[in-house]
């Protein structure tokens, strides 16, 4: 049995991009998010998780990809860690 690792990472433009196995391309970023809570404390952060596709797949056919999963945990963890 092997352990799955996270996808290779690369940072461009304020944007962490990956690509599976399956040659489908990531964007992830976080964004300030305070805009949406108007009565927040200003002292409290908001961010906002975005996960975006770059390129054109079909998602019908697309298998599950488990690492894409483990690179986004991983990714969120070292941000907010």
């Amino acid at each position: 049995m092997s352990i799955l690792q996270p996808y290779s990472v690369a940072y461009r433009a304020n944007k962490y991009i990956f690509t599976t196995d399956n040659s489908v391309a990531y964007s992830v970023e976080f964004t300030e998010g305070t805009d949406y809570f108007l009565y927040l404390p200003a002292h409290i952060p908001v961010f906002e998780f975005n996960v975006k596709v770059l390129n054109v797949v079909d998602l019908l056919i697309q298998p599950y990809d488990e690492r894409v999963e483990i690179t986004l945990v991983r990714l969120f963890c070292d941000t907010y860690q």
